[in-house]
């Protein structure tokens, strides 16, 4: 423990009673306050209490599903000056002053919900809690997934605004960037608060002391901004409750840090095993597209093998640390073998597909992805196109076809560009699949000249 003065003591004390007491004019984070008497039955009380207290006063909100306030949330809650910004990556749309569903799905934008719905079984009201919800980039939502938040320690394996995805030394964690920190830990708070643990929890254990100990960190580092005190006067103007960790971070430490007035020592400091990650995963929802004319050429189908159906897609593979090395450096060995320069790369714009969904019925939603990638020594400027093939009661030509997506790239000489192929759901009365097979293409843009090989993933097709 350390050593403190009584100096110190003695402030601490005297702010924590402060803190404490009932409707504290003046001493509110945001500029807009609560309403008179909205903490009251909370004055005085720590810890478990104060968390039960709080959950009451926020409790019996007023609940919009999931999927019907994708408006409100594109178009008010996250809407900055016409456009919206993504908490992970900085990143802003385009189409200035029309903010709105249409434009978000258009920038590729969906809705991130903080604390990953599967560990709710996508279970409402908490699937569209507003204060847990943010307007992001997609791939950036992908990249998240469910993984717990933390301080990555290694190399990142993605990395984009800021915001990175690696090993804290012990796990795979997304670290948000650093003016994003605080909000992700009040949102998080904010749940933990408004729902009981078993609410949370019907489909695997998602926070623990490792987490807990990074995200009241973060409350402290990232103070209550001025855009997230826009979005709970917003969020309060529609749920009727409050955030009570915006309106006063330093809940965060009276609920969860009661005696830390007294015990000054970092929180969680003896490290705990960490449990298994669970296999429930974060499934972005993604909005539905009219069916387009299939106006690009594709290789003929007539011919096709079937093929096993393929094995669904296994939860990620955790990086662990790579070991450093010695910083001294060994005597070179006299028999040492001669140095071999690795073979470079071939030229060429390569294209590839992979699907994270492996049941088709009507109304499914799924995700596919595309990566691109150029290894020429010139910028490239390609046209993407992505198809798909419906089998059902044959396997020799399609029962359907159309064109799912198409993508205008540029890509840099030795550029790799990711991308989340947005708007498609399982078409109503399509009925269900024997097979599909997914089409992919590049073409030097505004041309039909076809660059590299055509990609191509399909599932089903079993004897």
């Amino acid at each position: 423990m350390r050593s403190i003065s009584l100096r110190w003591l003695a402030f601490q004390v005297v702010i924590s009673l402060f803190l404490l007491l009932p409707g504290r004019a003046g001493c509110w984070d945001c500029p807009e306050p609560p309403p008179e008497g909205y903490y009251d039955n909370a004055a005085g009380l720590l810890g478990e209490e104060l968390r039960q207290a709080l959950r009451d006063i926020i409790s019996g909100h007023t609940a919009i599903p999931y999927g019907d306030n994708w408006e409100l949330l594109y178009g008010l809650i996250d809407c900055q000056d016409g456009d919206l910004r993504c908490p992970y990556t900085g990143r802003w749309t385009t189409g200035g002053n029309n903010c709105s569903t249409a434009q978000a799905w258009g920038n590729g934008f969906n809705c991130e919900h903080t604390w990953p719905q599967g560990f709710f079984s996508q279970n409402e009201p908490m699937r569209g809690d507003f204060h847990h919800l943010f307007a992001v980039d997609g791939n950036a939502n992908n990249r998240r997934g469910n993984y717990p938040f933390g301080s990555v320690t290694g190399p990142p394996t993605w990395q984009v605004g800021g915001s990175k995805l690696g090993s804290d030394g012990q796990r795979t964690v997304f670290e948000p960037r650093d003016d994003d920190k605080g909000d992700v830990a009040r949102a998080i708070f904010y749940m933990m608060t408004r729902y009981r643990d078993d609410q949370l929890s019907t489909g695997g254990i998602y926070m623990d002391e490792r987490q807990m100990d990074v995200l009241l960190t973060w409350n402290v580092q990232d103070p209550v901004s001025s855009r997230e005190c826009d979005r709970l006067t917003a969020i309060f103007g529609i749920q009727h409750n409050r955030n009570p960790y915006l309106d006063n971070a330093d809940f965060a430490r009276l609920v969860w840090l009661p005696d830390a007035t007294l015990t000054p020592t970092p929180p969680f400091a003896t490290p705990t095993p960490t449990p298994a990650e669970p296999t429930a995963t974060e499934t972005p929802d993604w909005p539905s597209v009219t069916p387009q004319p299939t106006d690009v050429p594709r290789t003929p189908t007539a011919t096709r093998t079937p093929t096993p159906a393929s094995s669904p897609t296994p939860p990620p593979t955790e990086t662990e640390n790579t070991p450093v090395p010695p910083t001294s450096t060994p005597a070179p060995s006299p028999t040492a073998p001669p140095t071999v320069s690795p073979t470079p790369e071939p030229e060429a714009v390569t294209f590839t597909l992979s699907l994270n969904q492996l049941l088709f019925q009507p109304q499914d939603q799924f995700l596919l992805l595309s990566a691109a990638r150029n290894t020429t020594r010139s910028a490239r400027a390609l046209d993407c196109y992505i198809l798909l093939d419906v089998y059902a009661d044959y396997w020799f030509w399609p029962s359907w076809s159309q064109q799912v997506d198409k993508l205008n790239l540029t890509l840099r000489s030795g550029q790799t560009r990711d991308e989340t192929v947005l708007d498609f759901t399982w078409p109503a009365g399509a009925g269900a699949a024997d097979g599909i097979v997914f089409w992919g293409a590049l073409f030097d843009a505004g041309t039909w000249n076809l660059t590299g090989e055509v990609a191509r993933i399909e599932w089903g097709f079993t004897e």
